[in-house]
């Protein structure tokens, strides 16, 4: 619009002052060309000045008191010394004829300015976060310290502002705004951020990442190794079949390593303790004197951030991640340890408090009985999570051990300490019932004064009743010996 009005000014030899004029002023200044029949020139050239006038100062043009904001940070130099005017702060138009000049609200200076430079106030309060993108980005722009991959991502940190401003209806409504974010959006793109997303692509060019476990290099002189601990972090220089990661610690260092071996610096923020979870992971692995059973029960504290690295979800944006916390919950699953936090029972069995014995398993040879009494249990091939419901929906059993190596377990209905044997290669893990010890009890019987009036009464019917038989039988009995006696 701009351009055609100064092709128009330039056609038409005027040099005007206002925003708009009046007919009149333009037949006034138009010089006069004769035509054939003596008549005076049409005004195609002033018509179409006036009506692109019109339409700029309508559309285009900033008025004088109107409310504006910066979209960069400003430095006037003053015989004081310098006024800075922060990104996003506040101003009035001054005056908007040969140059645009505003008096910024917090400085109280009247300084010129590019048109480019600023933007309507209600543009500022239509994209929510956009008071705090544009500090953000304008300090990071002047940080020449700072890689352009850090600025992208101190700009992704107000994702909200950044998708608000790049929609379609900003770029008519607040095209000045739109322009400079446009110019960002397309800086970070080409290495690979964007700054619209909540969490960048997977390991995109230069992401900073982290190490899931202990890395191993060899030097380049082949002398030696250089180690790089768990969590140390790095970014990603090149992307081909593997990642060649410049690690931060030791520095300099650059190494290759595979998508399952570090994961984005972001997913440590998206459960809680994750990273607690992963440094004790490493620690436990580290100890060589530890079993499968005894590493998992070093991570039942943290089955939260288990659960919640579990999720569906969270596999999308952070595979490496994901796929290290599934597999330590499936091994641990084998031991009876559960990471998943799932509390659900599909089969109804309400599963016992089993005692856990890593290494151990029920000797038949030292009196180990199975559940039909016999000294051989048969392995059943289920997971031991199966096992045990097995084991405490029968009312014989009394101990399940578990075959790590061939995946199976056997029930026993008697599996004392005298017949549990440590197995030397930790393959088995037992999983038993306490022996309850039972008590004979001796109750005392109270009865009230009316209960033993009655126990009473029967007693002594009972006695009678005796009495009474050994009368009648010395009344009868008595007779008939006498007689067989004295019989002739």
């Amino acid at each position: 619009c701009g351009c055609c009005c100064c092709c128009c000014r330039c056609c038409c030899y005027l040099d005007f002052k206002a925003k708009m004029l009046s007919k009149a002023s333009l037949l006034r200044h138009l010089p006069k060309t004769r035509r054939s029949g003596g008549r005076y020139p049409v005004y195609y050239c002033s018509c179409a000045y006036l009506a692109l006038s019109v339409l700029c100062y309508c559309t285009a043009a900033l008025n004088v008191d109107e409310e504006v904001f910066a979209l960069s940070q400003l430095t006037y130099t003053t015989d004081s010394g310098e006024v800075v005017v922060p990104a996003a702060g506040l101003g009035t138009v001054y005056s908007n004829d040969s140059s645009l000049q505003v008096l910024w609200t917090e400085a109280q200076k009247v300084g010129v300015v590019q048109e480019s430079l600023v933007e309507r106030r209600t543009c500022l309060t239509a994209c929510p976060g956009l008071a705090d993108f544009l500090p953000t980005a304008a300090q990071a722009v002047l940080n020449t310290a700072m890689q352009q991959v850090d600025r992208c991502f101190a700009m992704m940190e107000y994702n909200t502002a950044a998708i608000c401003s790049l929609a379609e209806a900003q770029e008519e409504a607040c095209p000045t705004l739109y322009a400079k974010m446009k110019e960002f959006d397309d800086a970070c793109d080409a290495i690979g951020v964007d700054i619209t997303s909540t969490v960048s692509e997977v390991q995109p060019l230069f992401q900073k990442i982290f190490a899931l476990g202990d890395m191993t290099y060899q030097t380049s002189e082949g002398s030696g190794t250089t180690s790089v601990a768990v969590g140390t972090e790095g970014r990603i220089l090149s992307r081909t079949t593997s990642l060649t990661i410049l690690w931060d610690e030791p520095a300099g260092l650059a190494g290759k390593a595979t998508t399952s071996q570090v994961d984005n610096v972001t997913c440590l923020d998206l459960c809680d303790g994750i990273w607690e979870y992963i440094y004790a992971m490493a620690e436990a692995d580290a100890d060589t004197s530890l079993n499968d059973g005894t590493r998992c029960l070093a991570l039942e504290g943290y089955v939260d951030a288990s659960a919640c690295a579990l999720k569906a979800d969270y596999s999308k944006v952070c595979p490496g991640v994901h796929e290290l916390v599934s597999e330590r919950a499936t091994t641990c699953a084998v031991v009876g340890v559960d990471l998943t936090g799932d509390d659900d029972d599909d089969t109804g069995v309400v599963v016992k408090d089993f005692t856990f014995k890593s290494c151990t398993y029920c000797s038949s040879e030292k009196g180990a009985l199975d559940l039909s009494g016999t000294s051989y249990a048969t392995l059943l091939y289920q997971n031991v999570d199966v096992c045990k419901e097995w084991c405490s929906g029968n009312s014989t059993c009394r101990a399940t051990d578990y075959d790590t190596s061939r995946k199976g377990c056997r029930l026993w209905s008697h599996c004392p300490t005298s017949a549990q044997r440590t197995s030397s290669s930790c393959a088995w893990a037992l999983y038993y019932l306490p022996t309850t010890t039972t008590t004979e009890t001796t109750s005392t019987l109270t009865t009230t004064s009316s209960e033993a009036a009655h126990v009473s009464v029967l007693s002594d019917s009972r006695r009678i009743c005796g009495g009474n038989l050994w009368i009648f039988a010395w009344i009868t009995v008595l007779p008939a010996l006498v007689a067989a006696l004295w019989a002739p």
